[in-house]
């Protein structure tokens, strides 16, 4: 059993699959270049930090990918790139959601943008919002912050008067899990996209 009163879950590679070699042949195939070039622009464009921080809205961000890769596609077709690296969540894991909300206080923490999030909740979830299979829900591009800046964990601990060592965070990226310890929550790194399933088998 796992002695906290609250879950902090990332969503991509813990609750929803991702696959983001997707969206980089997406935007490829639309710009012509070879995945490295198109790899090689996004590490260096600013516009990817900026969207996931709230600083630019989805037409400027969609204008820097039109501007960068030097394409003249459309708001839709930028968009088909940007989602082709979300895959689905399992229902077996929205199942979970709802399960462990009786055993904890459950919190999202995604590093995410509005074109994301719209996708998630239109598509995959077929007009529901992934915000209801958690108490609570946070995303970078709303609170102007992005992990892994320690801010961002004080601010939602603060946010919801919550003691870190009684938070166990989950994420799949080990500079967001360092971070979290080091703001003194418990974390758990997520290796593979079934492994949350088994840690929390036995909550009923």
């Amino acid at each position: 059993m796992i002695d906290v009163n609250t879950l902090i879950f990332d969503l991509g590679g813990v609750i929803v699959d991702l696959a983001p070699e997707r969206t980089l042949e997406a935007f490829a195939q639309l710009s012509g270049k070879p995945a490295s070039e198109v790899l090689k622009i996004n590490a260096t464009n600013p516009a990817f930090h900026a969207f996931e921080t709230g600083q630019i809205s989805a037409m400027d961000f969609r204008n820097a990918v039109r501007n960068t890769l030097h394409v003249q596609a459309g708001d839709a077709e930028i968009d088909r790139c940007w989602n082709a690296m979300l895959l689905g969540i399992p229902d077996r894991k929205l199942d979970m959601l709802m399960r462990l909300r009786k055993h904890f206080t459950t919190i999202a923490l995604s590093n995410t943008n509005s074109i994301h999030l719209s996708y998630i909740n239109e598509v995959i979830l077929k007009g529901q919002r992934l915000d209801d299979y958690f108490h609570h829900a946070h995303y970078s591009h709303d609170l102007g912050l992005r992990k892994p800046d320690p801010a961002i964990y004080e601010l939602v601990l603060q946010m919801h008067q919550l003691s870190p060592e009684n938070a166990f965070f989950l994420d799949d990226n080990a500079d967001n899990i360092a971070a979290a310890t080091g703001v003194g929550m418990q974390a758990v790194l997520i290796r593979h996209p079934d492994e949350v399933i088994e840690l929390f088998r036995n909550y009923a």
